[in-house]
């Protein structure tokens, strides 16, 4: 293999990952997963729903944003 093939072989197998992509983050696969789950109490997404918003979640010194929207009172 030429090195221009080595160099597209490596890149086509990294960065696959929805995650790594979306956060631009190559280590966002090794995340568990429920760390990030949540639990809502009394008629939160349907609050949410009925004031027609996307609500934005941040915490600037992880670089993280969450967009929060429901529709038909469930979490989209």
């Amino acid at each position: 293999m030429t090195d221009p093939e080595a160099m597209w072989a490596r890149h086509h197998a990294e960065w696959r990952d929805p995650a790594q992509i979306t956060s631009q983050w190559q280590e966002a696969a090794e995340t568990d997963t429920k760390l990030l789950q949540h639990r809502t109490r009394g008629p939160w997404w349907d609050i949410l729903q009925q004031c027609g918003v996307v609500l934005l979640v941040t915490r600037e010194y992880e670089h993280l944003v969450m967009a929060l929207h429901a529709s038909e009172g469930s979490p989209r």
